[in-house]
């Protein structure tokens, strides 16, 4: 049976997208929010990035985004004293139709969401929530807090990351975790000249932000360690911030001056959920922060609540059977939340310790920071901006004494104390087994002039054990008499007179481990 009538359950980003997507695919949809009015209540602003607005163009809802923020498609890298070091271009997920970052007032945003949830026939009811789902064979039964009841075919839990919903169906959950972490905002005037993102790396925050959200406003941003349970005067919250971003200069000394109204400035800890699959009971299914959280640290929360919603309402509207639809679409968003927390984590570790990048060369630190969550490697960071990462390769070649070709940086010259690599390919140890009382012999010969020859720069040998019971197995190298001595010199000869690589042996000693059988025999069994 397909879905004809939906609930949604929450009138937050998420929820809202989901209903104005059933309801344009001709579905009856009623939504329920828990407030008295719909909205963001102390939000501040937020960023858009170019996917997003993809999921926003499905509901009709992107233009409007884009006429009342603020678009971009560069940010600007700011020292801690406001210097600029570079102007690198977001990435361009939503090009050609969509600008590559918008920023804009969560009021704004809300409104632009309800708007198009209203247009599409969403029928939305404030003050009111579920006080019990019961599944039915065909329909799910639901009664309302305000006496009310109805059968839905479809029920969508976008209840926040502290869902009752999820709490009634989900009991065996654990809930939102601390992340050690918190996030301040604060509305403040826009600086005429200032219309991009900019981005303060270093100082005793790490990072401070100014986001610009229309013509008249910005909002001022940075992170800060939060002790779980911490709470904050909200009357002295525009002091305590600027307290927090004292130090920093150049547009910084200027706005903490006008944050002087605590009712505009927001400070939240940054929480982390991810629950395991499923995220659907029967007819009821989890979507946004209810089944997962993004991270400040990669901006990207409202993207993945959105594309919930889009990739839900894909599988499910017309389905014929929903089951399958609600497996498809947990197949698909469950893998691409954990990739997106995945991001996050690292982008987050490369905040905390941004002060080793904080003195690198504008450009260095630029192609650092593209690519700190590990989303966005060497190769495909060259597919979205050819000439950035070609004047890098050019950039970084100069410096290492190569010639000026562009290169990827892996093929490039690298120095470690008083030795020149030709590259910065290492062959890592992988241990043989080979050898007979801890000679290395032609095996060996073979196997590591093969990856010098190939071109390594440089070539690790297995762990090679200092006496005849240091050794693992019996198989494993050694070098403790003259003529391991000799097969060594053999090998080593090779790889200098035959290649450019260098090669390192790798000591060790087996420890309690040793006297076992080699790993095709019984792995880590006593001989």
């Amino acid at each position: 049976m397909s879905v004809q009538k939906a609930l949604v359950i929450g009138g937050g980003i998420s929820g809202l997208t989901a209903g104005a997507a059933l309801a344009r695919r001709g579905i009856d949809v009623h939504l329920v929010e828990i407030k008295d009015k719909l909205g963001d209540e102390g939000g501040i602003g937020l960023s858009i990035m170019g996917n997003a607005s993809k999921a926003l163009a499905t509901i009709g809802a992107a233009q409007a985004c884009v006429a009342a923020g603020m678009p971009a498609d560069v940010f600007t890298v700011r020292a801690p004293s406001g210097k600029v070091v570079a102007v690198p271009p977001w990435p361009p997920l939503g090009k050609p139709e969509w600008p590559a970052q918008i920023g804009i007032s969560r009021a704004d945003f809300h409104r632009i969401l309800t708007e198009a949830a209203i247009a599409a026939g969403v029928q939305v009811q404030c003050g009111v929530t579920t006080r019990s789902i019961e599944q039915g064979k065909e329909r799910a039964r639901v009664e309302f807090t305000d006496g009310r009841s109805g059968d839905y075919d479809l029920i969508v839990a976008a209840d926040g990351i502290y869902s009752k919903t999820r709490a009634q169906l989900f009991a065996e959950v654990t809930g939102p975790q601390q992340t050690g972490l918190a996030i301040w905002r604060a509305l403040a005037p826009r600086p005429e000249r200032i219309t991009t993102t900019q981005l303060h790396f270093g100082g005793p925050q790490g990072l401070v932000g100014i986001c610009p959200i229309n013509d008249e406003n910005c909002y001022v941003y940075c992170m800060h360690e939060a002790r779980p349970g911490e709470r904050r005067d909200p009357a002295t919250l525009h002091e305590q911030l600027r307290e927090k971003i004292e130090g920093y200069g150049g547009l910084i000394p200027g706005l903490a001056a006008q944050i002087s109204d605590p009712t505009l400035v927001s400070y939240r800890p940054i929480e982390w959920l991810l629950i395991p699959a499923p995220w659907y009971r029967g007819r009821v299914v989890l979507i946004g922060d209810a089944a997962h959280t993004a991270h400040f640290g990669i901006g990207s929360g409202t993207k993945l609540a959105m594309e919930d919603a889009a990739s839900l309402v894909s599988r499910v509207a017309n389905a014929a059977d929903v089951q399958a639809g609600l497996r498809t679409y947990q197949a698909e968003r469950s893998l691409e939340a954990l990739k997106l927390q995945s991001a996050a984590r690292n982008r987050m570790e490369w905040f905390e310790n941004v002060a080793r990048y904080a003195n690198l060369e504008p450009r260095q630190f630029a192609y650092a920071l593209l690519t700190g969550s590990q989303r966005i490697g060497h190769a495909n960071l060259k597919m979205r901006d050819p000439a950035f990462v070609q004047g890098y390769e050019r950039w970084l070649a100069q410096r290492c004494g190569a010639d000026d070709a562009p290169r990827p940086p892996m093929f490039l010259p690298l120095r470690l104390a008083d030795m020149r690599l030709p590259n910065r390919v290492v062959v890592s140890p992988m241990a043989q087994y080979k050898a007979k009382d801890g000679l290395p012999d032609d095996w060996h010969l073979m196997h590591y002039g093969a990856r010098a020859v190939g071109g390594a720069g440089l070539v690790y040998t297995e762990m090679t054990c200092v006496s005849a019971s240091g050794r693992i197995t019996p198989g494993c190298t050694g070098l403790w008499n003259e003529a391991q001595r000799d097969a060594w010199r053999r090998i080593v000869e090779f790889v200098h007179s035959q290649s450019a690589a260098k090669i390192c042996l790798q000591i060790g000693h087996s420890g309690r481990k040793g006297s076992t059988q080699v790993g095709w025999e019984q792995m880590d069994h006593p001989l």
